[in-house]
């Protein structure tokens, strides 16, 4: 375990954090720059731009390939379906979509845990870019002003071709 040195700034590990009644997680997490804390920085979450309020008790260093290896899921409610995005995150701008459905029985049970999202597209629906941010459940539109995170689409193409057989 690593104690002493912090990870550098946008350095995914995995850490052991303490919640109030005094339970202990493990989370992925990073250091963000902050200009809203004294020190510069704060905790955020691996995936999403977020303040992390758990206490980080102690924490250690990732192999590189353990996030961009691992897909990763968000969601957009459209009345009553939930269409779930799962991607990989391939630089610290792009990702590459994996799937794009609303049969995605995760995105239903896992909605409110997973980032909201929203995919953009040409006026001919090719999808260009994915905006994320936390999930809130008064809130559910994702757009430039909102998202915590913007990414270019690797493999842009029709929005509904992304879609796997299951």
């Amino acid at each position: 375990m690593e104690t002493e040195k912090l990870p550098e700034l946008e350095t995914v590990v995995i850490a052991k954090c303490k919640r109030g009644d005094g339970s202990i997680e493990e989370h992925k997490i990073r250091r963000i720059a902050s200009q809203d804390t004294v020190l510069g920085w704060h905790w955020s979450h691996a995936t999403i731009h977020t303040c992390f309020t758990l206490e980080v008790v102690s924490w250690e260093n990732l192999p590189e390939s353990t996030l961009s290896m691992k897909s990763m899921k968000a969601t957009k409610r459209l009345i009553d379906a939930v269409w779930t995005v799962e991607y990989e995150k391939i630089s610290e701008k792009k990702v590459k979509i994996i799937n794009y459905s609303r049969t995605d029985p995760e995105g239903y049970e896992k909605e409110k845990q997973l980032p909201q999202c929203h995919l953009v597209e040409t006026e001919g629906r090719i999808v260009t870019h994915l905006l994320l941010k936390p999930y809130k459940a008064y809130d559910l539109w994702v757009s430039e002003k909102n998202a915590t995170e913007i990414y270019e689409v690797e493999n842009p193409k029709f929005i509904f071709s992304y879609e796997q057989e299951k």
